[in-house]
């Protein structure tokens, strides 16, 4: 019997061709659709899962409690791991990450700009699951101005030498000895340094005061617990000892991270996105749901076909588990022939689909139960619900009414397909109005104007050497070349300010003050970047207590704030006010000498915050170069040998402005690339259905159509009455898909505080392009339809 069942779907496929290849084509297109997704998500609920205690580690998080303002920073204090590990028993061992900069690193001839070197404690190895190459983990970072390389990094630099033992050179005229080798570490973590310094060195090169200070929050600290702690007790515990140390005003708790759940689920750190994750799974299953309709439409329309065969099987006796088995065999075969396809589709597609994304996927081994294990299990599922409903339907029929043709199979599931289709076509329209909304988002976080110009910007990192005694030298040597408009210094870049102080300021309450952003700059930074002065007056070399020096009494330099700290002061003339910035006890006051229009120094995703501009030359991290759009490669050349005359130990690099505001974005053009290629599926597959339908619907209506053309009937009446039943649908899905978008998306924009508005004419343009491309699917049977002769339709069976 099974055999017989076999032969009998094999040779209904054959016969079926059209019918079949949608079938299989489209529901291997979401299947394949559905992989690519689940490989994406697989990744990055995989983060850190390569070290055995992720679950076990936890990052000690800093809450700031200020009177109008409440945050969390992921830097803490730097003697704060070691002190809990003494006064807190449960805690079993620590490590504290500070990032160490950009450095050039020499050894022998060889020189590298290096920018992923740490400082971190011995507890590094005990706390993460670091393979160990060459050298001893134990001691690795025991010792003042000991150094560990990743492999990639040690044959970089030594080659096929060994490296241990060998000595490293930094800018900064430090001696690095080689004690360990260890493997690369794998991308999907957020710990991946190239140079591990022994934390102990920085306790020559900051001093003690460095290493008890428990008013800064500058690096990151690391604790790992036993199996089943409970962390709210733990967490009551280090609040007590942060208590017990803490010597500032500004109000300060700690709070645990899991380690293993930083990646998705952290509010502080931008690694990555549980809520795009749902998204992004919720669009695989309604892609798979479109092609899943697809295939249950075409089987419920062509199931009419077959009622004859029904009825002569139940006259021979088979009941009615024996015809469901055999309905639901071929759906479920059919589903694996797909699922076969979808697998080759993925395979082919996985490079493209890493490019997108930006990660490495690939499909697992076949020793992988629990991968295959689910894809299979979905493809059984869409292959049972897919077949039950055709199952149930013609296995339910008396067999005389079948074989008398008493029953219009054809008809009488058509309220069920026009649900389906309009379901479908309602997720494909709702995809597509997200895209346009997404599309229009990112085109707006790149068209508005941020306040400062960021267009021909040369940014050349001068951090790490000792190039600063040159700069001013070397500024004006650039700016003998008509191409260069303007040269400025500045600490951080406009495009990406987060440092900042607490600070009062006079005429404020007691114990009132703010969180200040702040950078330090030079004389030309805001006429380099055309920052509009809206009070007061520019940093001058005429004022010489303009300079940042705390070792002045009283007054220790000059401010420039921005409206929106002035606003937050409440003060209407800030000319000559003062801001007071705290240090723990210490109080260190400020000039206010000018005010300057608000500008974006931070992405669109936050409102502008208080902001405050120091004087100090001497602390430029970057140079900005502005430049004219003509003859660039040209500029960049005379810029490279200007800078290999003035710092000719140091190699050049250089990248312009713009770069920094693309990757800003990452997240959402990834999310704009995805959805549209999804949409443009998600349409093609609801298409795919809709033209096998359509082919079903015009070759069971062909006597009427061939009836009326013989009445006089035109072929345009013909065409209209083919496409008019399906355009109701369209617009019906139309009406569903509108509002479930506008909620999605009003929820997803809420996430800037910049946003675009949501345009009707989007929602119009969707459902007319839905529209558009279902009428031009249908007409092609239409019109075939319209154009035969009604002798033959006439004749038809």
């Amino acid at each position: 019997m099974l055999r017989n069942y076999l032969k009998i779907a094999i040779r209904n496929m054959t016969r079926q061709k059209t019918y079949t290849i949608i079938n299989i084509a489209g529901l291997a297109i979401g299947l394949a659709c559905f992989i690519l997704i689940i490989l994406y998500v697989r990744y990055e609920y995989n983060y850190e899962s390569d070290h055995v205690n992720s679950d076990h580690i936890f990052r000690v998080n800093v809450i700031q409690q200020h009177p109008n303002r409440f945050f969390k920073i992921s830097h803490s204090m730097v003697p704060l791991g070691p002190t809990l590990v003494e006064e807190i028993p449960e805690i079993i061992d620590f490590t504290r990450i500070e990032n160490a900069g950009k450095s050039l690193i020499t050894f022998g001839d060889k020189k590298f700009y290096e920018n992923k070197m740490i400082f971190a404690d011995q507890g590094l190895f005990n706390l993460f699951t670091i393979p160990v190459i060459q050298g001893k983990s134990a001691s690795a970072l025991t010792e003042k101005f000991s150094v560990v390389l990743t492999q990639s990094t040690a044959e970089k630099y030594f080659g096929a030498n060994n490296p241990i033992g060998q000595i490293l050179h930094t800018d900064d005229e430090i001696s690095l000895t080689v004690t360990a080798i260890i493997q690369d570490f794998p991308k999907n973590t957020h710990i991946n340094p190239d140079f591990i310094i022994s934390f102990n060195t920085l306790r020559d090169l900051g001093g003690e005061s460095f290493m008890n200070n428990w008013v800064t929050t500058r690096l990151i600290t690391y604790i790992l617990l036993p199996d089943q702690q409970k962390i709210v007790e733990v967490e009551k515990k280090i609040n007590e000892v942060l208590t017990a140390q803490s010597s500032t005003e500004v109000k300060r708790a700690l709070e645990l991270e899991q380690f293993s759940r930083i990646h998705l689920y952290s509010e502080i750190s931008t690694y990555g996105n549980i809520h795009y994750i749902y998204l992004f799974l919720a669009i695989g299953f309604l892609i798979l749901i479109i092609a899943s309709i697809n295939f249950m439409n075409l089987s419920t329309a062509r199931s009419s076909r077959r009622v004859n065969e029904v009825g002569i099987r139940k006259v021979v006796g088979a009941n009615h588990w024996q015809l469901m088995l055999q309905f639901l065999g071929e759906s479920i075969l059919i589903s694996f022939l797909a699922l076969i396809m979808a697998l080759l589709l993925t395979d082919n597609i996985l490079p493209i689909f890493e490019n997108l994304t930006g990660q490495e996927l690939f499909l697992p081994a076949l020793t992988d139960l629990n991968f295959y294990g689910m894809i299979v299990s979905i493809t059984l599922v869409v292959g049972f619900l897919s077949g039950s409903y055709p199952a149930l339907y013609l296995s339910a029929f008396p067999p005389i009414s079948v074989l008398r043709e008493k029953q219009d199979l054809g008809g009488t599931n058509t309220n069920l397909r026009r649900i389906l289709v309009v379901l479908q076509f309602s997720i494909a329209i709702a995809l597509m109005i997200s895209t346009f909304i997404i599309d229009n988002q990112i085109n707006f976080m790149r068209t508005k104007k941020l306040g400062f110009q960021k267009e021909q910007m040369v940014i050349i990192p001068v951090n790490g050497n000792t190039f600063h005694e040159n700069i001013e030298p070397f500024k004006q040597t650039l700016l003998k070349n008509s191409n260069i408009r303007n040269v400025a210094g500045s600490r951080l870049l406009p495009s990406k300010i987060g440092m900042y102080n607490n600070v009062t300021w006079e005429g404020a309450g007691e114990n009132e003050s703010i969180a200040l952003i702040q950078n330090k700059i030079d004389y030309d930074f805001l006429d380099t970047y055309e920052i509009e002065i809206v009070q007061g007056r520019n940093f001058s070399p005429e004022y010489s207590t303009d300079i940042l020096d705390y070792t002045r009494e009283n007054t220790v330099g000059a401010v420039i704030l921005n409206e929106e700290a002035v606003r937050r002061f409440g003060w209407k003339n800030p000319t000559d006010k003062k801001v007071i910035q705290t240090y723990g006890k210490q109080r260190y006051y400020f000039n206010v000498v000018g005010v300057i229009k608000d500008f974006h120094f931070n992405t669109l995703h936050t409102k502008i915050e208080p902001l405050s501009l120091f004087l100090l030359p001497r602390s430029t991290r970057n140079l900005s170069i502005k430049i004219e759009p003509e003859n660039i490669q040209n500029t960049v050349s005379f810029i490279q040998n200007t800078w290999n005359t003035f710092n000719p130990e140091y190699p050049f690099e250089y990248y312009f402005l713009d770069e920094t505001f693309e990757q800003s974005y990452q997240s959402e053009k990834k999310l704009q690339t995805l959805f549209s290629y999804f949409s443009i599926l998600s349409v093609f597959i609801s298409c795919l259905g809709l033209f096998g339908l359509a082919a079903f619907a015009a070759e069971r209506r062909t006597k009427e159509i061939g009836v009326r053309k013989v009445l006089g009937a035109s072929i345009s009446n013909i065409i209209l009455l083919l496409t008019k039943e399906f355009s109701r649908w369209i617009l019906i899905a139309n009406i569903i898909a509108w509002p479930l978008a506008w909620i999605y998306l009003n929820t997803w924009l809420d996430n800037f505080a910049y946003r675009t508005d949501i345009t009707w004419w989007i929602f119009i343009l969707a459902g007319g392009i839905a529209l558009l491309i279902a009428l031009i699917t249908v007409s092609s049977h239409a019109i075939r339809a319209a154009v035969t002769n009604p002798v033959k339709a006439l004749r038809y069976e």
